[in-house]
């Protein structure tokens, strides 16, 4: 009895003689790995034009909420930034102490030296700022010549003795380099935050015991 031979149909016989010579093969593969690399450099660069973007719009936040000269917050960085982040996270700034300081003077120094020396001055401060207040403290250039000192978690007993540092520094240092001898004082005004909701009360306070300060004969704290 012979045994039936099986002839394969003509589909299988295709699949059967489909199938890549070594050099399609490499042409494939190579094909394959062009498409993927040209792939995730496609990805790449979309993150990194995304990236670029959110930097871009990082710093021109920074640069919105920053005073140009000084390089201190200003009035923007209170309204955008720490009100903010008080309301949603009282705890991290309660009790909160604010500084308000006036350079006394100032306009005599225009007068007598020109606008590049305000500038210098005002440079000097800012740096004076950042040398005497702690790192979670914010310095914030609110007008010309003044300034609000904003100190989280401090009391204002606390607060009183870090104005009166800076307020000493004024009188020691030389704030214009170009006059060496010429002295300049500031005036300060301290009060207490307890409640996210009393800050621009509290602002208001601060500036009243400034202009206490003022009334008084100037450079001195209340």
């Amino acid at each position: 009895m012979h045994a039936a031979i099986h002839k394969p149909n003509n589909r299988q016989a295709q699949i059967i003689l489909a199938q890549y010579k070594e050099a399609e093969a490499s042409r494939f593969i190579a094909s394959l790995l062009i498409v993927i690399t040209v792939c995730w450099i496609n990805d790449h660069y979309r993150e990194r034009s995304h990236q670029a973007m959110d930097l871009l719009q990082q710093s021109k936040e920074i640069q919105a909420n920053t005073d140009a000269l000084t390089e201190l917050a200003n009035r923007r960085f209170i309204d955008a930034s720490l009100l903010p982040s008080l309301a949603l996270q009282p705890a991290q700034f309660l009790p909160l102490s604010l500084i308000m300081c006036d350079i006394d003077h100032f306009k005599r120094l225009n007068d007598r030296f020109g606008h590049d020396a305000d500038d210098e001055v005002l440079k000097a401060v800012a740096q004076l700022f950042r040398q005497y207040l702690r790192q979670q403290d914010i310095a914030c250039r609110t007008g010309g010549e003044e300034f609000l000192l904003v100190l989280p978690n401090t009391h204002r007993v606390d607060a009183l003795i870090v104005a009166e540092k800076i307020r000493s520094q004024f009188e020691q240092q030389v704030l214009l380099k170009t006059q060496p001898n010429y002295r300049l004082t500031a005036s300060f005004g301290v009060a207490l935050c307890d409640n996210a909701e009393d800050f621009n009360q509290t602002v208001t306070q601060a500036d009243q015991q400034l202009y206490l300060s003022k009334r008084n004969g100037r450079n001195q704290v209340n």
